[in-house]
């Protein structure tokens, strides 16, 4: 308990998901990530391209986590956005 005072809160949640930081992303799941960021930001701002990157379009098998750019075109404006779409699952 003493020790835990000594580590910052992000320094906690590391120790507490360290296991989950070992497993790595399968290919197809990245696949799932890639579509659903993508149908997301479409519904928020059509102008915005999404890109996944780093191990996924090196085309690994696995990746450990999963890096996604975000890109406007040129005629994006920042101060003009819709409202987030409501969940349903």
């Amino acid at each position: 308990a003493e020790l835990a005072k000594l580590l910052t809160r992000n320094q906690r949640a590391g120790l507490k998901h360290y296991e989950d930081f070992l497993e790595k992303i399968p290919r197809a799941e990245i696949a799932e990530v890639d579509e659903l960021v993508r149908k997301e930001v479409a519904a928020i701002h059509p102008g915005v391209t999404v890109i996944i990157c780093g191990s996924y379009r090196r085309r690994k098998a696995s990746s450990g986590d999963v890096d996604i750019l975000f890109c406007p075109d040129l005629d994006w404006d920042p101060n003009v956005s819709s409202q987030p779409p409501k969940h349903t699952d």
